[in-house]
């Protein structure tokens, strides 16, 4: 435990001094701590997360689902409200990820509930964005945006806070974009592009590149609401090349990097028919294909 926080203490000072190698250095040590500590000393929650894992690399949706419950019980059992928000969001992941759109929403309310109670603003910040993402893919726009704005000023003030409020601002781009507000959604795209796409972010930092990533795939919307057909692409292809870096990153490899994978592979095909480039679209469309089949999820789940 010493040299875990060690390492998160260093990792902190790197942020602040704007030391990038400094905070590389300081996550590898972090990550190796916290493996080490784990490795020795693991706890009944996070066998039964290790289990859920191996259950959704064999595409056990219902084993991996009987795991999660088992640890939301445990977690209800201790009080402590980020884990039980933890536990709720992680089933909330899986209900989204197979497509039970209704259990992933009912799960991220719960999980932001939980998350209230815990009074830890990053926590209430994962909470809701999910919660936002559960109602775009349920179509509530007006709820996506609740969410995604109350997640924004939940946000605390800081330097240290930017990937979270980055983080934030792409989601509720997304959600603006969605509900219509073209100017909404491309004025938060400004706000977090200083911090997403003109700093350097290590190769080993999965949450800069999905940030990353997502800001791509709604500038791409943009693009595609002005009539500019090849820009989209172009952005749809930045995506593409982010999900792709993030599912090869061993700490996060699986179904969830894969399945987000597969969605923007599925969009950059869309946006290459419509630019009249059917080959490429069909090209692409087919891995996003066989990268959804091979996890095991629906066909259906795709579109």
């Amino acid at each position: 435990m010493d040299a875990l926080l060690s390492a998160l203490e260093a990792f902190q000072q790197g942020v602040s001094a704007n030391n990038s190698e400094q905070v590389e250095a300081a996550a590898l040590n972090a990550l190796a701590a916290a493996a080490e500590e784990a490795e020795k000393n693991p706890t009944p929650e996070l066998e039964l997360k290790q289990e859920a894992a191996e259950c959704e690399a064999h595409g056990d949706w219902a084993g991996a689902e009987a795991c999660y419950r088992k640890v939301l019980v445990l977690e209800e059992a201790a009080g402590n409200g980020g884990l039980i928000c933890k536990a709720h969001y992680d089933l909330s992941r899986l209900f989204l990820l197979i497509g039970d759109l209704d259990k992933a929403d009912a799960c991220a309310r719960a999980a932001t509930a939980a998350a209230r109670q815990a009074n830890v603003f990053p926590v209430l910040v994962m909470a809701l964005d999910n919660q936002a993402i559960c109602a775009l893919r349920r179509s509530d726009h007006a709820g996506a945006l609740e969410a995604a704005s109350e997640a924004m000023t939940a946000v605390e003030p800081g330097r240290i806070h930017d990937g979270i409020r980055a983080g934030a601002l792409v989601t509720l781009a997304r959600c603006r974009m969605a509900a219509g507000d073209l100017a909404g959604a491309e004025s938060d795209l400004a706000a977090c592009k200083p911090i997403l796409l003109d700093q350097e972010a290590s190769s080993i930092f999965a949450g800069s590149h999905s940030r990353a990533a997502g800001w791509w795939e709604v500038t791409a919307g943009s693009r595609t609401h002005k009539g500019d057909l090849r820009g989209a692409c172009e952005a749809w292809a930045e995506a593409v090349k982010r999900r792709r870096h993030v599912a090869s990153l061993a700490q996060v490899s699986g179904p969830y990097t894969l399945a987000a994978l597969a969605r923007t592979l599925r969009h950059l095909g869309e946006a290459f028919d419509a630019a009249g480039k059917p080959e490429d679209g069909k090209t692409t469309m087919a891995e996003a294909l066989r990268i959804w089949c091979e996890l095991g999820l629906p066909e259906q789940g795709l579109r």
